[in-house]
């Protein structure tokens, strides 16, 4: 699997999390790129700007929206 396939799957998974599990992921990740940001392949040496994160931010909630359409039940039981 290429990269670029493994990071939307990783979009894909983060936009079915509830946002408690987000933040989780989130400390998670930057704990991971402290302890192994430094050998990370040169495309992804650079860190993240806000903008980067706001729009990888509203591309996960769209994605979400058109996957999963809200039904006022957090797990979609009846």
């Amino acid at each position: 699997m290429q990269l670029r396939e493994q990071v939307e799957e990783i979009v894909r998974t983060i936009a079915l999390l509830p946002a408690e599990k987000v933040v989780e992921l989130q400390d998670f990740a930057r704990f991971l790129k402290e302890r192994y940001g430094q050998g990370m392949p040169a495309e992804f040496q650079t860190e993240w700007t806000d903008e980067d994160l706001r729009d990888l931010s509203q591309a996960v909630w769209q994605y979400a929206e058109q996957t999963m359409p809200w039904d006022g039940k957090p797990d979609g039981s009846e």
